[in-house]
């Protein structure tokens, strides 16, 4: 990339509204450091703290669901484990939201069994949002990767908005899989 299309790449950037974006793995530590990142900026923003909480919550939810749920690149076969799970996040702000969006390959076993969970989701109100999370709650069942399935309760119930998706198959048996969940800004 030349000095002119990084600066390019810069501007829009700034013109998108993009706080944070990053490629590349997703480790326990890089989680802390883009929190620690958002974090900060978020506390020297005139943001609503009510807002700063929620986009801060959404966005710890969302990097775990990466970090546990990420599939490997069907075209990363010669890369080590570490390069072919990569994954993108960006933090995008509007004038009267924040968008956390997130993008990771993931096999058409584990897309059949999220989509449908992601739709039921997003025909829940609050009261049916509450009512499953207390139930998985007390539940206590941990899944194989060690999660118990809050994550995307959590970010609906959280956010007050629908989890919005589009997948791109990338072959047969695996595509990229990119959410975006809104958080509105607070008065």
């Amino acid at each position: 990339m030349s000095n002119n299309q990084l600066y390019d790449f810069f501007r829009k950037l700034d013109q998108d509204g993009v706080m944070l974006s990053y490629k590349g793995f997703v480790s326990p530590e890089l989680i802390s450091c883009i929190l620690k990142i958002v974090e900060d900026k978020l506390n020297h923003s005139e943001e609503n703290p009510r807002t700063r909480k929620k986009v801060y919550n959404v966005l710890v939810e969302s990097l775990q669901n990466l970090y546990h749920h990420v599939d490997e690149d069907p075209n990363a076969k010669d890369m080590n484990p570490e390069e072919s799970r990569s994954v993108v996040v960006a933090i995008v702000q509007s004038h009267d939201a924040y968008y956390i969006q997130t993008g990771n390959f993931i096999t058409r076993d584990h897309l059949s069994a999220l989509l449908p969970r992601i739709d039921t989701l997003n025909l829940m109100d609050d009261l049916q949002l509450k009512t499953l999370y207390q139930e998985r709650l007390s539940s206590a069942a941990i899944s194989e990767k060690g999660t118990a399935g809050l994550g995307l309760i959590d970010m609906v119930r959280k956010s007050g908005n629908k989890l919005e998706y589009w997948v791109s198959e990338i072959n047969p048996d695996c595509s990229f899989l990119c959410v975006q969940i809104k958080i509105s800004k607070e008065k």
